[in-house]
């Protein structure tokens, strides 16, 4: 008898992550008690092991009870195995374990000012775009929990054009802020005019000295004009608040939006010990390219016209300027179709696309858009490329050095362009490849693969034949019909291309054949008489046409999809039949019941388990799926009449259960290159009597001493069964049925 000391219910309250050992308690008043969890399940990361429960529970989304079963068995054990010999007793007992979850999310972007900036800084211009993810973690995402990010109500100004998503990522386009506009005085400083005239102390104010105006006309701190800016910079103060659906964690973030100007050189608002700037700090923006690389397919002999644009709203300072570059990233030569010019103002390429006799042809070129200042905008200056020591540069050449662009002032060679003595400084660039397609002459859209000579196929072995053709327009989809001529007998052609079936050798009842020996005389000849059950045939052999090696020709029509092309091909296959037997496979096929046949159709023709772009020879009946469930048991038999198989089977076949093996995978190859052509996915038939993957013998005989004799059924015997032997008077010789692994 067992009894439990432990008190059902609750174990304890444990923390996630901490190592615990809880030891559960039943006595016996004899054997041993053993322990095991028969309902219910432990918190994660704990198991049962002998009487106690061991382990560190893992994360959870939230406060988690887990409810169990314990069976306390009082037990007998074999003491030399070890095992259980008798149950004598069994005991169960319900408990429950409680682990706490829902950590606190903890924030990993620090707080106060983000790098939002390019090269991480601390600053943003206004129409400059944004792409910053926010970072926090939580113990509890392991666990499956999510964290989701949001602005807090009242918590502060976001940038307009900026937005927050779930995930944190802060995106978008900074909105500017435009300056007040003013009436009288040009400074608008503070009592310079009438109250209410103007808005008062919006200027910046510019450092005091003898530069302020003519250097050394006035006395030092005589005068402190400003200027009214055309844009203000801004720092944004908002709080995001992040949460896992229990907890949430807030805190305090800015986004400082400055305009060009306040990052020249003459700006005066900046304080020395402020950290957000450094000297490296550039008014240059980085030229955004909007437009897609891929440009689309135009026709030859018209006029195209094409537009390139990077982001450009009109409150940007500097003109963006546009080039071609001499060679793309990978090397190759950078080129626009003949006849298209490119405008650098606007970055519209135009122009005739002359007569091409080329089906189509692909033009890869790179583009680099240049956001000039406005002192020196307006001349036109020819881009050289990278900068080379060996070249000599003229003055207005461009080069581009650590993806700057620099104006050349003087003609020299071997000068860096961070030598201002001979380069104006550099600007800020960005570049993209494109690519456009032009199509020529539509009649030669679609080009043959194949060759006219499909090569030789046997009778009776399933064809993988097929024709191919290509389109170098509107996708590279092709169709194809059957023109004229004839196919071996047995063979079909698809509109996909696919040659599929078997080349039948001799006719029959169902048609003609590669060589036939007998013709239907009256096929379509009504019956006279409804009463008769068959149709008389003049059989004749015809010895003057037959031939073993024979020649078949058709023609094949290859169209595009949208059939503004199409072309011809005449194509011959020879079939060689080294062989006047026939031959076929022997099959067992499975009788399933309804239901069963109803399981398999819907799981071998479900399309997402079976794309048709994954299969050989999709939709040809003696590859692709099959849709029957066959084993095969012998390839490649003669054969001969059903006579003769159904005696061989009658012999000892008797009903048994086969079994499926493991899934494997066969590999198709070329016998001459060894490539390999599909893959085969078959699944192993088992055999119970079989022994080492071998058979028994056809034949067994029974010792004398055998115990048990034989018995057969006599009643089933008849006069010319050659079931039994006349020499086993005792029936000792035995026929096994002997059944191999079938693939």
């Amino acid at each position: 008898m067992i009894t439990w000391i432990t008190p059902a219910g609750n174990l304890g309250l444990l923390t996630e992550r901490v190592i615990i050992d809880i030891p559960l308690s039943a006595t016996a008043n004899s054997g041993t008690v053993i322990y095991s969890l028969i309902a219910g399940a432990l918190p994660r990361g704990l198991r049962l092991a002998g009487n106690e429960i061991k382990g560190s529970p893992t994360e959870v989304k939230v406060y988690t009870e887990s409810k169990f079963v314990i069976r306390a068995s009082q037990v007998i054990i074999d003491p030399v195995t070890g095992q259980v010999i008798d149950t004598l007793d069994i005991e169960d007992r319900t408990f429950t374990i409680a682990v706490d979850g829902s950590d606190m999310p903890i924030w990993l972007t620090q707080e106060g000012f983000l790098n939002v900036g390019p090269a991480e800084a601390y600053f943003i211009l206004d129409n400059a775009q944004v792409n910053f993810q926010l970072e926090a973690r939580d113990a509890d995402l392991n666990a499956g929990d999510t964290l989701e990010f949001y602005l807090v109500p009242n918590g502060g100004m976001f940038p307009p054009g900026l937005s927050l998503s779930r995930s944190g990522l802060i995106s978008g386009f900074t909105d500017p802020i435009f300056a007040l506009e003013y009436l009288s005085d040009p400074f608008g400083g503070y009592d310079t005019t009438p109250l209410d005239i103007t808005p008062l102390d919006f200027v910046e104010v510019r450092s005091n000295g003898f530069d302020t105006f003519f250097y050394d006309t006035q006395t030092f701190d005589y005068n402190e004009p400003s200027r009214t800016p055309r844009r203000l910079s801004r720092i944004y103060t908002f709080i995001v608040a992040v949460t896992d659906g229990i907890y949430t964690e807030t805190r305090l973030f800015k986004i400082y939006v400055v305009t060009e100007e306040f990052l020249q050189a003459d700006n005066s608002i900046v304080q020395v010990d402020t950290n957000l700037f450094t000297s490296d700090a550039s008014s240059a923006r980085l030229p955004i390219w909007i437009t897609e690389s891929n440009l689309g397919r135009f026709r030859a002999n018209n006029y195209v016209t094409i537009f390139l644009d990077v982001y450009d709203p009109p409150t940007l300072t500097g003109t963006i300027t546009y080039f071609l570059l001499p060679t793309n990233p990978d090397g190759s030569i950078s080129e626009i179709p003949s006849g298209m010019t490119l405008d650098n103002t606007t970055g519209e390429i135009a122009g005739k696309v002359p007569y091409q006799s080329r089906v189509s042809r692909t033009y890869t070129f790179t583009m680099r858009a240049v956001n000039f200042p406005s002192s020196l905008a307006y001349t036109l200056y020819f881009l050289r490329g990278v900068w080379n020591s060996t070249t000599t540069y003229f003055v207005n050449d461009a080069v581009i050095f650590d993806d700057l662009i620099y104006i050349c002032n003087v003609d020299h060679r071997n000068r860096l362009p961070t030598d201002t003595e001979y380069w104006a400084s550099g600007v800020s660039s960005a570049s993209k490849t494109f690519n456009i397609e032009i199509i020529g002459e539509i009649e030669s859209a679609v080009n043959w693969i194949s060759n006219s000579d499909l090569g030789t196929i046997k009778p009776n072995q399933a064809s993988q034949k097929y024709i191919e053709a290509e389109s170098l327009l509107y996708g590279g989809r092709i169709s194809y019909e059957f023109v004229s001529g004839s196919l071996p007998p047995g063979l079909e052609f698809l509109p996909t291309g696919i040659i599929q079936g078997k080349v039948k050798q001799f006719a029959d009842e169902s048609g003609p054949g590669l060589t036939r020996f007998f013709e239907r005389t009256d096929s379509l000849a009504p019956l006279e008489d409804s009463s008769t059950s068959s149709r008389s045939f003049t059989d004749s052999f015809d010895g003057n046409v037959t031939s073993f090696d024979k020649k078949f020709t058709f023609t094949i029509k290859a169209r595009d999809s949208v059939n503004f092309a199409n072309i011809d091909k005449t194509f011959f296959l020879t079939v060689v039949a080294d062989n006047t037997k026939t031959f076929a496979n022997l099959y067992i096929k499975a009788f399933q019941s309804k239901v069963k046949r109803l399981d398999w159709y819907d799981f071998i023709t479900d399309a997402t388990i079976f794309r048709s772009s994954d299969l050989y020879r999709y939709g040809d009946p003696n590859f692709g799926i099959q849709t029957g469930l066959k084993i095969l048991v012998f390839a490649g038999i003669e054969s001969t009449e059903a006579v003769k198989y159904v005696q061989a089977m009658s012999r000892n076949h008797y009903r048994k259960r086969i079994y499926f093996g493991d899934v494997k995978v066969a590999e198709a190859k070329d016998p001459i290159t060894q490539e390999i052509i599909y893959e085969v996915i078959y699944v192993d038939i088992i055999d119970n009597y079989e022994k080492n993957s071998k058979s028994i013998s056809n034949v067994v005989e029974l010792p004398n001493n055998i115990n048990s004799k034989v018995l057969i059924s006599y009643d089933a015997i008849k006069v010319d069964s050659d079931i039994p032997f006349v020499s086993d008077s005792d029936h000792q010789r035995i026929f096994s049925k002997q059944f191999k692994k079938y693939a």
